[in-house]
């Protein structure tokens, strides 16, 4: 939101700009984004209906390099202009399209850099046995006096019965109703319940 007033503002200070839209994608980190604002602004650009846009930066534009040079050859074509705020690119001027393409690379270069090393902190963490993802309380598993997990001979009888549930063909609620069924209770101590969503 703190963007959306900054560039609104920035827009009010042009006596001959009207502020025709807000165009904006929410993208989760669970899910890969569709961009229909994106691709809405697009059309409205082919439309002729917008011909400034003004955004924060190069890497919020574009998801690499091709995406950004393809949205720009259509606003291009359409007579349309763009302006990175945070760059001081406006893509009237003519060097524009290489100095974007450049910063696109170094950004996307930068997310790929990022997201390798996240990897290899996982899987060294985990070859390590200091990853909490695999210290969760769970069936099968204790706790030691160092908070490693150690097997629960009791419990690990229960593993096996969700494993042969599952190799039967019953689904995740089928399994909660024969755990019901036999009184057998969560990881944490609490009633199986069937009805939760999953």
């Amino acid at each position: 939101m703190v963007q959306i007033s900054a560039l609104t503002r920035l827009t009010s200070h042009y006596y001959n700009w009207k502020l025709v839209d807000i165009y904006i994608d929410i993208v989760s980190g669970k899910t890969k984004s569709s961009r229909k604002e994106f691709l809405r602004m697009l059309e409205d650009i082919k439309k002729e209906e917008v011909n400034i846009i003004v955004t924060k930066s190069v890497s919020r534009f574009g998801r690499d390099t091709v995406d950004a040079l393809e949205a720009l050859k259509v606003i291009k074509q359409a007579s349309a202009r763009i302006i990175f705020e945070l760059e001081n690119l406006d893509s009237q001027e003519d060097d524009t399209d290489m100095i974007i393409s450049i910063i696109e690379s170094l950004a996307q270069s930068e997310n790929e850099q990022r997201s390798e090393n996240i990897r290899w902190g996982l899987k060294q963490r985990a070859a390590q046995g200091t990853s909490k993802l695999y210290n969760r309380k769970c069936y099968g598993y204790d706790h030691d006096e160092n908070g490693e997990l150690i097997i629960n001979f009791q419990q690990a009888k229960i593993v096996k019965k969700i494993f042969n549930w599952y190799l039967d063909g019953k689904s995740v609620i089928g399994i909660v109703k024969e755990l019901e069924k036999e009184n057998i209770k969560s990881p944490t101590g609490k009633k199986q319940m069937a009805k939760k969503k999953y």
